[in-house]
């Protein structure tokens, strides 16, 4: 499989920028002004499906499944080992299955994820699989690390503020604390490890949203 070339990523300076894809064409919303960022650890589950979130204190819920979600750009679809082909929706982030997943090609810093939630919710906890949990059932190969897996996100929340996340190489969820009223949020990728040559695509097998009450 041959890599397929992308633009350089200009990194955004003055704005964020929210982008959703309607059938009508390509909405981009523009807030103006830089929020907070602040560098969080992650939390690590004990394998790369959703597992349940224990905060210091409280009740929560994964509220993932209700949202929708969209991607400035995704892989076409692609063949497996077996000739069965493969499609690389953004909705392969939020339907709970590891070996799906969201890909795109390069090392997506310039790919707008955007999950969009039914309401404005507390968030406990945001996280994601960095990569594509996936061993091909007839070659035996590890996709996870065969494509590129990403080493450090940022996620924006519709106050502006926003919280990067540092992954480690490992094809588990892993999750990171956040205390904010949203209803959108956006993923931007900010690093990658490189996978194969041949196959230059960051992916994201699931992502977590985890809502407090």
């Amino acid at each position: 499989m041959s890599s397929v070339e992308i633009q350089p990523y200009r990194r955004w300076r003055q704005a964020l920028f929210w982008i959703s894809m309607p059938l009508g064409g390509l909405a981009i919303l523009v807030i103006v002004g830089l929020g907070a960022t602040v560098v969080a650890a992650n939390r690590p589950s004990d394998n790369h499906s959703r597992s349940s979130y224990s905060g210091p204190t409280g009740t929560y819920t994964d509220i993932t499944t209700r949202a929708s979600v969209s991607a400035s750009r995704t892989a076409p679809p692609a063949l497996d080992g077996a000739g069965a082909t493969i499609s690389y929706d953004a909705t392969n982030m939020v339907d709970g299955t590891p070996s799906t997943a969201w890909r795109a090609p390069g090392d997506a810093t310039d790919v707008a994820i955007v999950f969009t939630l039914p309401e404005p919710v507390r968030l406990a906890a945001v996280g994601l699989v960095p990569g594509y949990a996936k061993q091909d059932p007839a070659t035996g190969v590890d996709r996870f690390t065969q494509n590129r897996r990403i080493s450090r996100a940022r996620w924006v929340f519709e106050d502006g503020t926003s919280v990067e996340q540092v992954f480690q190489d490992t094809a588990r969820m892993q999750r990171t604390s956040v205390d904010v009223v949203t209803g959108r949020i956006l993923l931007q990728v900010l690093a990658t490890v490189p996978g194969s040559p041949d196959f230059d695509f960051t992916a994201v097998s699931d992502t977590q949203i985890v809502a407090s009450s």
